[in-house]
């Protein structure tokens, strides 16, 4: 624990040091101070996600936060934290789940030469949410963890046509209760793109990772290949990637796996050239892998496809449709998931400052194991205010 702990004290001082150094001796060109509060209330018709004895909980989260950014003509550091209180209601001894949770993030760029960039990003979060461990998750449980990824990237560009880029993240994974086991995950990341004209893009990623369990899981190896191609078109953009993947475990007992990889997308909108802010917009992404938090030899081939889409009405409400299906088939059983869910929120920005938003939501699982399935009934409130203090410095 104390060895997790220095190490990411470590990779926090080192991205405060890489980061300030790409910036330094350069012309800001804009510095932005953002204090910021958020007031959620969620009440959630079976909290613990479970088939049988369902609790109806309430959460209530007070989240202050400040987002601090500078950016000038060759990079830019960012840093943006959030402390997030939160109290449960509604069941007894639910009070017992009461947590503090964090969520940090910083984010540093620099244009070194006119053909090398560099970028480094740390990001820290406690939580009870499992949604955060892992991109295809299927965990339900709520114990309390903390997650810090460490990611420092580089990319040289040989002309307006080739590229090639690397990047290195180390992800700790720490519980502080629970039946999951902590894990420290290294992974290298290596592209090489080529751009066949102006709106398409080819570009081969390679990337080897391990991950070391401090409990009685394996350890394992993983190899992934994928090629991706890029079409990109006024008011959209289409993706499609295809590769393979092997993992070997350390263990003689646990048999290795492997297959293909894909992911298809398509991203568009209307109404403004900027794409962070569309008048109307559509993001579509199929995909099939494995999940890398596989504590207690729990893995299995996910098939995800998430759906979201947005459109603003008046200027000023955002009305935004979310849909996700994921079937996830394990590798050592005849466990076989189908989970999904949908959601709407509708946000309602009275000034750049104060913002009001209210989500229903449904959430479902049916597994062909006895104790698996559930549904869930969720309603959010939201209430935000923020305020750029910096201005245009």
């Amino acid at each position: 624990m104390l060895n997790r702990k220095k190490n990411i004290i470590f990779a926090l001082a080192l991205s405060f040091l890489m980061s300030g150094g790409f910036i330094q001796d350069v012309r800001a060109e804009r510095m932005t101070v953002v204090p910021k509060l958020d007031l959620d209330y969620r009440h959630d018709s079976n909290y613990f996600k479970a088939e049988n004895n369902e609790k109806s909980v309430d959460a209530f989260v007070i989240r202050p936060g400040i987002s601090l950014g500078y950016v000038t003509d060759k990079g830019s550091l960012t840093l943006d934290y959030s402390l997030d209180v939160n109290q449960y209601s509604g069941e007894s001894n639910i009070d017992d789940y009461d947590y503090t949770g964090h969520l940090a993030k910083l984010l540093g760029k620099a244009q070194v030469t006119d053909r090398l960039s560099m970028g480094i990003e740390n990001a820290y979060i406690k939580t009870r949410e499992p949604a955060s461990s892992d991109e295809y998750t299927n965990d339900v449980a709520r114990d309390k963890y903390s997650l810090n990824r460490f990611s420092p990237n580089v990319f040289y560009s040989f002309g307006e046509k080739f590229g090639i880029g690397a990047k290195y993240t180390n992800l700790i994974t720490d519980y502080s209760e629970g039946i999951n086991e902590d894990s420290d995950e290294n992974r290298g990341t290596f592209i090489a793109s080529y751009n066949l004209n102006r709106s398409t893009l080819l570009e081969l990623n390679y990337q080897v990772w391990t991950r070391d369990y401090e409990g009685a899981t394996s350890d394992y190896t993983s190899n992934q290949v994928m090629l991706n191609l890029k079409k990109t078109y006024k008011n959209f953009a289409l993706k499609a990637g295809a590769g393979y993947q092997e993992r070997d475990f350390d263990l003689a007992s646990r048999e290795d796996f492997d297959g293909m990889t894909w992911a298809l997308g398509f991203k568009g909108q209307t109404g403004s050239s900027d794409e962070f802010a569309p008048k109307s917009w559509l993001d579509v992404v199929l995909s099939q892998n494995y999940n890398d938090a596989g504590s207690g030899e729990v893995y299995y081939t996910a098939t995800k496809l998430s759906v979201m889409a947005g459109h603003t009405f008046l200027e000023r409400l955002d009305l935004i449709l979310k849909g996700l299906y994921q079937n996830s088939d394990y590798e050592y059983s005849n466990r076989e998931d189908d989970k999904w869910s949908l959601a709407c929120r509708a946000n309602y920005r009275f000034n750049d400052m104060f913002s009001f938003a209210l989500e229903p939501g449904y959430e479902a699982r049916d597994s062909n194991e006895i104790g698996r399935d559930y549904d869930n009934t969720y309603i959010l409130f939201n209430v935000k205010a923020q305020y750029d203090l910096g201005g245009r410095m």
